[in-house]
Order: structure tokens, then sequence, then C-alpha cells
């Protein structure tokens, strides 16, 4: 499965906007355009890069349960150098040119 930059910045946007400090449910109500399959695979990256924590997730099933899923500080300082679609393209430019199997944590390293 492929990296999706828009749809880790749809995910972190979801938790940012969440009225609650944390949230537990069905992971599909985070990016309604997106699988299961997808939504997870992008969180668990999220995970890895130190943007979102969880306590635990259930792998897709017919439903993906998540529970205690939050935003860290790290991923609202990412969400808030990708909010802008212009820079987020440039920036995307700039790595493909430069870097061709660029890893996200060297998009995070772009923005400062």
């Amino acid at each position: 499965m492929k990296k999706d930059i828009y749809l880790f910045r749809m995910l972190l946007q979801s938790l940012e906007a969440y009225k609650l400090p944390e949230y537990s449910s069905n992971i599909a109500g985070l990016a309604h355009s997106h699988s299961t399959d997808e939504i997870y695979f992008h969180l668990q990256l999220l995970k890895d890069c130190g943007f979102v924590e969880y306590t635990k997730i259930l792998p897709p099933a017919p439903v993906c349960l998540v529970t205690q899923l939050r935003i860290t500080a790290k991923g609202l300082d990412f969400l808030e150098s990708i909010r802008d679609d212009t820079a987020l393209k440039r920036a995307l430019q700039l790595a493909k040119e430069k870097l061709p199997d660029i890893a996200v944590a060297s998009i995070v390293s772009l923005f400062g």
C-alpha cells in the first residue's frame, strides 16, 4: 500500500477537530472516503512517526476499532506545516525531485 500524505493530513485534521481529548471508536469515522484498510495502515505509520498515540487498534475486519487515539504535540506541529496546500505541494515536488523514494520522516524534516 502506498503512503498518502493527504490521508495523513485528513486523519490528523479529524483528530484535531474531535471534541474530546481521545477518540475511541470505529476508525472509518475518521476518513469516510477511504477504506478501513487504508486508514489502519496510515494510522500505524502516523504512530511510527510519533504523530499519534493509541492504546489498541484492532486490525481491519468488517470494522476496525481503536481506543484512546490522540494527536501528539509533534503531530499538531506536522499538521500545521502541511495544512496549506501550496506549501505541501511545493515540498512534495521538491522531495520527488531530490529524493524519489522519500520517507515520511524526510517530508517532516522539510518543514523544520
